[in-house]
């Protein structure tokens, strides 16, 4: 719990220092293809979304905890349509695949860490009661 808050917030400070840039590039030039920092941005975007979630869930007040959660999901949300919105540019099937693919990580460990909560399971420090 000590080290999954500051953890949670550096990597997806840092997801978003990527991403951010390079959709506004990708939003000004239509016919520019996605590059691999989307995808880079999405995996490390993953993993501070996995964190945040499990902070957020283990946080004492029912508002506090929703509240929370609603942002970390927000930003899941937000990360996984900007990967798979651009990734409709790649010409060739297997890099959409690969696109589509990675852009759903962060809302999918977002669902991940909700479910394990409903169901009341122990997944680490967050899901202590």
């Amino acid at each position: 719990m000590l080290f999954e808050r500051p953890v949670s917030l550096a990597t997806t400070g840092i997801s978003l220092a990527i991403m951010i840039p390079e959709c506004n590039a990708l939003l000004e030039q239509p016919n520019q293809v996605p590059g691999t920092a989307l995808i880079a941005g999405a995996v490390i975007g993953t993993i501070g979304i996995y964190l945040g979630s499990t902070t957020a869930s283990s946080y004492y007040t029912t508002l506090g905890r929703t509240l929370r959660l609603a942002v970390w999901g927000l930003l899941g949300l937000g990360m996984t349509i900007c990967t798979c919105y651009f990734g409709i540019r790649v010409q060739e099937w297997w890099h959409k695949l690969i696109f589509f693919g990675i852009g759903c990580l962060p809302l999918f460990a977002h669902l991940a860490v909700l479910f394990q909560w409903w169901r009341g399971g122990s997944l680490g420090a967050g899901f202590r009661e």
